[in-house]
């Protein structure tokens, strides 16, 4: 019974820990647009664990993804431009998104599952996918 009892905090306690990773160093230096059709767009080729990033241009009530290539080992905390937590997990984290208006910023914020919430010097692209927009060939049928 304790054993029962100590995993199960234990899984509430490591939930928790990583609803905190917020990072400090903004990569790249401008806001990216997220994509509008059904496609993939590149944040960068250079991002670190240790980085975060802003995306706006989102569509109401559209899923999106968001993709590390150090996949399953980045941790991937979205926030507000506040830093206020809106979904976190392991990449590829996957979110439906309702902003008040396409101008709202989001931030993507990179961080290593083991040990929780840290850096790491090793190069990872990163990108963002529209799972659920129309497809290019049909937009404007």
């Amino acid at each position: 019974m304790k054993h029962i009892i100590f995993l199960s905090i234990f899984s509430i306690i490591s939930k928790c820990v990583f609803a905190q990773c917020i990072e400090t160093n903004k990569f790249p230096n401008s806001i990216v647009n997220a994509p509008n059709y059904k496609d993939s767009v590149l944040v960068s080729s250079a991002n670190y664990a240790g980085d975060y990033f802003e995306v706006s241009d989102f569509e109401d009530g559209k899923s999106y993804t968001f993709i590390s290539s150090v996949s399953p080992a980045d941790y991937l905390t979205l926030t507000d431009i506040n830093n206020n937590l809106i979904s976190h997990g392991s990449s590829p984290l996957t979110v439906v998104l309702n902003p008040a208006s396409p101008e709202v910023v989001f931030r993507v914020h990179i961080s290593l599952i083991s040990p929780p919430c840290a850096n790491q010097s090793t190069k990872r692209l990163t990108w963002i996918k529209c799972n659920n927009c129309l497809e290019a060939a049909n937009v404007g049928i």
